[in-house]
């Protein structure tokens, strides 16, 4: 097998560099269901499970996350065949961005899509991939969104927590 970096690079269109919010509303859950799933597997809110014993937070719950604001803290963007995925500090309590690469939730779906040849997480706040066929930026959302549910999810457990309601 020829390492993906050696590969012929994907046709992968360039896709601005946007928030996650934008393409979610800009795509269309009735009519793309694999979006719609990744909507639907999403808590309608996220908890603070990082920095519950932070001195500066006087109450646990108050770095919670709502699915919406959520969204606003993403960007993600393609360009010259690579998939990028940008992480706002506020994610930072609801997904834990340092573990190593083989304990990484967030990384392990990325790793588990199937479009997906490669991906990495070079830095705290940054993770990026390369497609063995092309997304388009709705399905990219619904990728990077069950990808951060999973990341939420390992965070939940591993603070002992319960998992929030879903829709």
């Amino acid at each position: 097998m020829t390492p993906w970096w050696r590969r012929e690079p994907v046709r992968q269109a360039d896709v601005p560099g946007s928030r996650l919010a934008e393409l979610v509303t800009t795509g269309d859950p009735d009519t793309d269901p694999e979006l719609a799933e990744a909507l639907a597997e999403a808590p309608a809110r996220w908890r603070n499970c990082l920095f519950r014993d932070a001195a500066d937070v006087d109450e646990a719950d108050e770095l919670d996350l709502t699915l919406e604001e959520l969204l606003e803290y993403v960007e993600i963007g393609a360009e010259g065949g690579e998939w990028s995925l940008g992480l706002d500090d506020e994610v930072k309590s609801v997904v834990d961005t340092g573990l190593d690469e083989e304990d990484d939730p967030v990384l392990a779906v990325l790793r588990g899509d199937p479009r997906v040849a490669e991906a990495v997480h070079p830095d705290r706040e940054w993770y990026s991939w390369r497609v063995s066929t092309p997304l388009i930026p709705d399905h990219a959302a619904a990728l990077v969104l069950r990808a951060l549910v999973a990341g939420h999810r390992a965070a939940l457990a591993a603070a002992g927590l319960a998992a929030p309601d879903e829709h």
